[in-house]
């Protein structure tokens, strides 16, 4: 190869010329600086300047030679102005191609330090608002939910709260009200699958039932024995629901089963035109207490009022339609005494 130029610096760190070495190889690198025995690639050009500036020896400082010169042509050195900052000419024997080399985080200049930084910025403030984007659509849909589960029980309470002449406890003293407890109230299971409308509405004919359980005399036993009765109709009868349509029990208090409009499973034969109620008890030996009794005939005025039954609804033990004790013989002598009780349907 041709003789090349070659400059040492202030502090040398070779005595002669002779630490100048011949670049061997067939493979030639396109822009490499010599450095002693070694081949140095170059990334940056400012990164190139900052490690010569703090190297000892001597360096090919341009592809001339000079005569006096015991240097080498480099005939792979182009001039600064011919290297891109960030791109190195590579030629090998194969042909030749262009690669970007950028190498670590601190390694790169300033420039490429400032965009580094920018992207991850950036991608932080998207994430943080994405995430408060959410929270606010969250808080908004459990707000909505909870205000429209509000409305429905209001309106649920306006439905079945309403006042009675009298109603007499077991204690004998008398409450101005009672309670329709809705599905909802009591946590009833949702149907299985979907269950039938009645026949025909108004209905004229109320069957009486017992539950054949133990009886209840607060709130929370009846709320349990109701669904309890729920869990047996459907897990073990295979039922789609409760099989009645309204429970009572001996709190005084009235629960909804099916409700007004759908066809019950407690009276075979006559499910598809008759409401059934259910007294939660056994009142084969004894009757039910005289506030489940009455609570049972405010649940037949609001029936009228409301329009699911007719004015003279006719009342039957279930006993005198099927092959059952149900509701009881000490309970069936008391429902013979009622005004719309009737021997046939």
């Amino acid at each position: 190869m041709p003789g090349a130029n070659v400059s040492k610096l202030p502090d040398a760190g070779c005595p002669n010329e002779n630490c100048q070495k011949q670049v061997v190889g067939t493979n030639q690198v396109t822009n490499p600086q010599i450095l002693g025995e070694a081949i140095l690639p170059v990334t940056f050009k400012d990164q190139l300047k900052s490690e010569l500036a703090v190297l000892n020896g001597y360096v090919y400082s341009n592809a001339q030679s000079k005569s006096g010169a015991n240097g080498v042509d480099n005939p792979g050195f182009l001039k600064d102005s011919a290297v891109g900052t960030n791109d190195i000419k590579e030629e090998v024997t194969s042909g030749k191609h262009k690669q970007n080399h950028k190498g670590p985080f601190f390694q790169c200049s300033g420039k490429y330090q400032w965009l580094w930084q920018k992207r991850m910025i950036l991608i932080v403030i998207v994430t943080v608002s994405i995430a408060i984007v959410s929270g606010i659509q969250l808080y908004r849909n459990t707000s909505s939910q909870t205000s429209t589960e509000s409305e429905e029980n209001h309106v649920d309470e306006n439905e079945h709260e309403s006042p009675l002449d009298y109603i007499s406890d077991s204690n004998g003293t008398i409450n101005k009200k009672v309670r329709i407890f809705s599905r909802k109230q009591w946590l009833a299971q949702p149907p299985s699958h979907p269950v039938n409308d009645l026949q025909k509405v108004p209905v004229s004919l109320v069957i009486i039932q017992h539950s054949a359980t133990e009886s209840c005399l607060s709130q929370s036993q009846c709320i349990f024995q109701t669904r309890y009765i729920q869990m047996f109709h459907i897990e073990s009868l295979g039922w789609s629901d409760i099989g009645y349509n309204f429970l009572v029990g001996g709190d005084g208090d009235a629960y909804e089963g099916r409700g007004w409009k759908k066809e019950g499973s407690h009276t075979l034969g006559y499910n598809k035109n008759s409401i059934g109620v259910c007294f939660i008890g056994t009142f084969i030996n004894e009757p039910p207490p005289e506030n489940q009794i009455a609570a049972f005939h405010h649940l037949m005025k609001v029936g009228v009022e409301l329009g699911h039954l007719t004015k003279d609804y006719k009342v039957l033990a279930a006993k005198q339609l099927q092959a059952t004790a149900s509701p009881g013989e000490a309970f069936i002598r008391v429902i013979r005494t009622w005004e719309h009780w009737a021997p046939k349907p």
